[in-house]
């Protein structure tokens, strides 16, 4: 008797939208809200085959949100599942280009949010099942140089890159939390390989609204496959700057 095909899941998460004026829409979410319930077929580097079903969910652009939501998905329990295996957070990143973010910092967040509301001392406060000595400086252990170059053969025109800046905004914060939540798990580990940030431009700057949603396709395939070959940050180079608060 044939054995059944494990199935694992990921979660892709996109922004609803921000900024003065307020546009209609983030290609963030417009990028991955059509992938719900999508299913891939992954046939790992260094394991049996798998199917990585994906859930998705449109993130609200406020701090308090994020810090009451993220760790709540990390505690999630999909339904058929143990929960999720992956997560990979989608947001609107400026013209010319999509970025695969290598880190993630814990200072430095000054800019209101979607409710006008600033964070205490611009910094991402204790997390609940967090150790309280977490690193200031998270980086996820996924070759982001790798990935940006295998991504960038792929798209036409092949505009994708590694980045060391997430912004300082919702999104390097979002990013900072899910780390932190993954690193919580195993603080041994020199940095989490299942949580990664892809920022993507808007619609036709330059790609169209359908090869951005390729590119979230594209990536989460490669991080399925290549999870377990995770090596530390982009290139190889320091998974995390042991920098403590």
């Amino acid at each position: 008797m044939t054995e059944p095909i494990p199935v694992k899941c990921m979660l892709i998460t996109g922004f609803e939208p921000f900024g003065e004026p307020r546009p209609p829409t983030n290609p963030s979410w417009q990028a991955v809200k059509d992938l719900q319930g999508r299913v891939l077929d992954i046939t790992p580097l260094d394991g049996p085959p798998f199917r990585l079903r994906l859930d998705v969910r449109e993130l609200p652009v406020e701090y308090a949100a994020i810090l009451a939501i993220i760790p709540e998905l990390h505690r999630a329990r999909p339904e058929g599942s143990g929960g999720y295996d992956y997560y990979l957070h989608v947001g609107q990143g400026s013209p010319g280009g999509a970025k695969v973010e290598t880190r993630a910092r814990r200072h430095g967040y000054h800019k209101r949010d979607n409710r006008g509301t600033l964070l205490p001392d611009g910094r991402v406060p204790d997390l609940p099942g967090v150790p309280s000595d977490i690193p200031a400086l998270l980086t996820t252990r996924v070759d982001t140089q790798q990935l940006a170059q295998v991504l960038a053969h792929r798209m036409d025109p092949p505009l994708v890159q590694a980045s060391m800046d997430a912004g300082l905004y919702l999104c390097e914060f979002t990013y900072y939390v899910s780390m932190a939540c993954s690193w919580a798990q195993d603080p041994t580990q020199v940095g989490p390989n299942n949580v990664l940030f892809l920022h993507i431009p808007q619609e036709g700057q330059p790609f169209s609204l359908a090869q951005s949603q390729q590119l979230v396709l594209e990536c989460a395939t490669w991080l399925g496959q290549h999870a377990n070959q995770a090596v530390a940050g982009a290139g190889g180079g320091p998974a995390l700057v042991a920098r403590r608060l």
